[in-house]
């Protein structure tokens, strides 16, 4: 069973559209309907759309400019590479005569990956027949200046010892990993900035640093410390052998190899 969509797009500016395209194209459950585009220069996009369905040797259905301004008011942002590396696009067919809200609007599954000034519109549509819609969005209330209140926080103890702990705090659907330290268990953000970030070692990014607390990234994986194991050690202190490695010195003699990634210091029992 296939399934028909809709997709309003802002190709161009990034590859995240045509790779959106592509990925349809390359998809037997997914039926292209037809294309809406949006923001900016309407047309060159569409015509970007008809110029990558030719080499896609894919039909589109009708591929329709959109509004090209926003319902904010705000300037559009126009980088100016858009089809730059597509010569030629003015021979592209496009339907420029046809109603991208409408289109939009009768469409029972539309796909969003630009915008939503079309799809916007569409909606507010009386007799619209969209059941489906897939934007591609993110939620940005929380910005650099603004913190989640008390009550909107949730705090999951993983560990304690005796001068630290280790956290997962989530708010909405977001979560990240604290850890407070004393004592000798604080200033970790320090080392972790000198050590762990230059030597690119796997490990979670960090996300702030000061004297007694670590905050970073959520992988949401388990640590060994809640589900030890053999192999979970070794990958960490990465004490097998592997290529590229240099032999050991003499015995008595100081290890003056270079480190390698993961590999722990001799040096420093």
């Amino acid at each position: 069973m296939t399934t028909a969509l809709t997709l309003d797009t802002d190709i161009g500016s990034d590859v995240d559209n045509v790779l959106a395209l592509a990925t349809i194209f390359g998809s037997p459950e997914l039926d292209l309907t037809a294309v809406t585009t949006v923001y900016g220069d309407t047309l060159l996009r569409a015509r970007m759309v008809a110029r990558v369905s030719t080499v896609a040797g894919r039909e589109s259905g009708p591929i329709v400019p959109g509004r090209t301004g926003t319902r904010s008011g705000r300037e559009v942002w126009w980088a100016g590479h858009e089809g730059a590396l597509l010569p030629d696009l003015e021979r592209e067919q496009v339907d420029t005569g046809a109603d991208p809200i409408a289109l939009l609007a009768t469409s029972p599954t539309v796909v969003a990956v630009g915008p939503l000034t079309n799809v916007a519109e569409a909606v507010e549509q009386s007799g619209r027949a969209v059941e489906q819609l897939h934007p591609m969005g993110g939620d940005f209330s929380l910005t650099k200046t603004e913190a989640p209140s008390v009550e909107a926080l949730h705090g999951e103890l993983l560990r304690q010892w005796g001068s630290s702990e280790v956290w997962r705090l989530s708010f909405g659907l977001r979560s990240v990993i604290v850890k407070r330290g004393t004592d000798a268990q604080s200033r970790e953000g320090a080392a972790y900035e000198r050590f762990v970030v230059p030597l690119g070692l796997p490990a979670p990014a960090l996300i702030s640093a000061t004297d007694d607390v670590l905050v970073l990234a959520d992988v949401g994986r388990v640590t060994l410390e809640q589900e030890p194991s053999a192999d979970g050690f070794l990958a960490a202190a990465d004490v097998r052998p592997g290529p590229g490695r240099l032999p050991p010195p003499p015995h008595g003699q100081p290890d003056e190899r270079p480190l390698q990634r993961g590999q722990p210091n001799p040096n420093h029992g």
